[in-house]
């Protein structure tokens, strides 16, 4: 830059003939280092929310990871309840006071689970015979990082009690006193596994079901009576039974190679080889209902049960065969 040198005085300021005096260029100066920071302050805020952005989308992915893994482990702990009920109901399973433990290591109930898993113990909790069996079945379920824990405790009676009735591997009933023109009665249905014998003088006010044969006696003035219907494999009748007496065969669940399939592919085979029943009744009894039988040839559904879920009887039942009633009959966790 040139400047003027005529007109300087020694000891004066230089100023620039042309250009900016030193106080604009300095006060240019700030004003650009004043936009530099607010640039400066801008970026760091930008790259601030977006972090936080970042930082918040990767929590919430996560979160929403750990709750479907938790939902996972929780279906699988419940998937575990039901398999070890399934064991227990089975006898693959038997409850001790120490627990026996299940797990679904094998691949035919691990590949439905798809990566989750299970493992748990069953407990015999039970006090007595008198207060009936009480179990707990505790299941953990496990997927990746998520782990949940289920329990169930349930009661078991056999199948007959649940609903209020007598059931047996065989039954005698008798009246010792037939001296006089009374008789005694029992208002219940009995089920029996086997036969079912009933004594003069004694009325059943029910039906009976029996997988083997129902022998009822009597004479004259002193009658084994049955109010109900009558579902047997043979009948022998000295009494008086006012419903209807149906010859059935008699199944049982089987694990093993079946003798029968139900149109629902459940397998069975013959209970005690019972599959030809009678065709009529012995005896000189009455039978106040007629007399059937029902052949069961596989492939149909099969009715068994004279109750429904409310332990109310069935009216009419619509029975075409007899289910073995398993001495360990248990009611079923909801």
């Amino acid at each position: 830059m040139n400047y003027d040198r005529s007109n300087v005085r020694p000891g004066s300021r230089r100023v620039p003939l042309h250009g900016e005096s030193p106080s604009v260029r300095d006060q240019r100066r700030t004003e650009r280092g004043s936009a530099l920071m607010v640039v400066l302050m801008m970026s760091l805020l930008v790259t601030v929310l977006a972090t936080t952005m970042l930082v918040m989308s990767n929590m919430e992915r996560k979160l929403e990871v750990n709750s479907t893994d938790s939902d996972r482990a929780l279906l699988a702990s419940r998937a575990g309840l039901n398999y070890a009920y399934h064991l227990y109901s089975t006898e693959a399973l038997i409850p001790t006071r120490a627990g026996t433990a299940f797990d679904s290591f094998d691949p035919a109930v691990s590949r439905p689970l798809e990566g989750a898993a299970f493992t748990g113990s069953v407990y015999d909790l039970s006090n007595g015979p008198t207060d009936g069996t009480v179990y707990r079945i505790v299941s953990v379920g496990t997927y990746e990082h998520s782990r949940r824990t289920t329990e169930l405790v349930f009661k078991v009676v056999p199948a007959a009690l649940q609903y209020g009735y007598f059931a047996f591997d065989s039954a005698v009933l008798q009246r010792h006193d037939t001296g006089s023109a009374g008789s005694f009665l029992i208002n219940s249905t009995v089920f029996s596994n086997n036969v079912v014998n009933l004594g003069k003088g004694l009325t059943v006010d029910g039906s009976i079901v029996a997988s083997g044969s129902v022998r009822i006696r009597g004479q004259a003035g002193s009658l084994g009576r049955v109010t109900g219907d009558v579902y047997a494999y043979s009948l022998a009748n000295d009494g008086a039974i006012s419903g209807k007496v149906k010859f059935l065969g008699s199944v049982e669940d089987t694990l093993g190679p079946p003798d029968i399939v139900d149109s629902q592919s459940n397998p069975y085979v013959w209970y005690s080889n019972r599959n030809n029943p009678d065709a009529r009744a012995g005896g000189s009894g009455t039978i106040g209902g007629g007399v059937s039988r029902y052949l069961v040839h596989g492939s149909e559904a099969f009715h068994s049960s004279l109750v429904d879920g409310d332990g109310r009887l069935l009216s009419p039942p619509n029975l075409n065969v007899i289910k073995y009633i398993l001495r360990r009959s248990s009611i079923m966790p909801p």
